[in-house]
């Protein structure tokens, strides 16, 4: 299977209004790609902002269009713009939501938790696992939603499930840690795992990617290739899984 990894400029990050012009930069990105014949494309929590949510449904299809017309499958975020609070637990109810579109499809599912912490207040059954794997190509990917990551219980279930592949769909700038988790993920799944979110239109992070051996190979962004312009661009590169 062939994964198209990014990162993206956070420029309109959770804004509503900028999402015609990181749709029309998907657009670019899909054409730039079309020869690479990738297979999974995934993008960061929340590269598109739903105003409420009874318009997610709607932004989750222009998603699956562009997947559908790519021949490719999109793995993804759809936010709503603020968290609202949840009953009687430590951790708010968190209005961000991850899927698969495409040539395969699953999901919307809401992210659960955001750090170690909070990770415990979440239900037993609730606790990502066999219902956010999903076969894309012939490879078994398991998704996991921005500070998911960081939760011993999704990492445990997980690592109970046959993958080729877990991605981590980050929304912004997430900082320390990440790649300490990545790295236990691939050792106790035995799969690859790679990550993504939004980062500022100026920054020199990194693609970051762990090989089901545990190696990790990050890639800087600027040694990518990228489409769009100064303030909103997408950079990307393609990984072998």
């Amino acid at each position: 299977m062939k994964l198209l990894q990014t990162i993206v400029s956070g420029t309109g990050f959770r804004v509503p209004d900028h999402n015609p012009t990181r749709l029309d930069v998907l657009r670019k990105l899909l054409e730039a790609v079309a020869d690479k014949r990738a297979d999974l494309l995934m993008l960061p929590g929340g590269y598109l902002t739903a105003p409420t949510e009874r318009e997610l449904p709607g932004m989750i299809a222009q998603l699956t269009e562009r997947a559908n017309g790519a021949r490719i499958t999109i793995a993804a975020g759809v936010d709503l713009p603020e968290p609202t609070s949840g009953k009687g637990g430590r951790s708010p109810r968190l209005p961000y939501f991850g899927f698969v579109c495409g040539a395969a499809s699953a999901g919307p599912w809401l992210q659960t938790s955001s750090t170690s912490e909070n990770a415990a207040d979440v239900a037993d059954e609730d606790v990502p696992g066999f219902a956010r794997v999903v076969s894309v190509a012939g490879s078994r990917v398991g998704v996991l939603i921005c500070g998911e990551l960081f939760s011993w219980w999704a990492r445990e279930s997980l690592a109970k499930l046959e993958r080729n592949l877990t991605v981590d769909l980050g929304h912004y700038s997430m900082g320390t840690g990440v790649t300490k988790a990545m790295e236990n993920i691939a050792r106790n799944g035995k799969c690859a795992v790679a990550h993504t979110h939004h980062v500022a239109p100026h920054s020199t992070g990194s693609l970051h990617f762990v090989r089901a051996d545990g190696v990790r190979e990050s890639v800087l962004l600027t040694e990518c290739e990228w489409v769009g312009d100064d303030e909103f661009w997408i950079s990307w590169c393609i990984r072998t899984i």
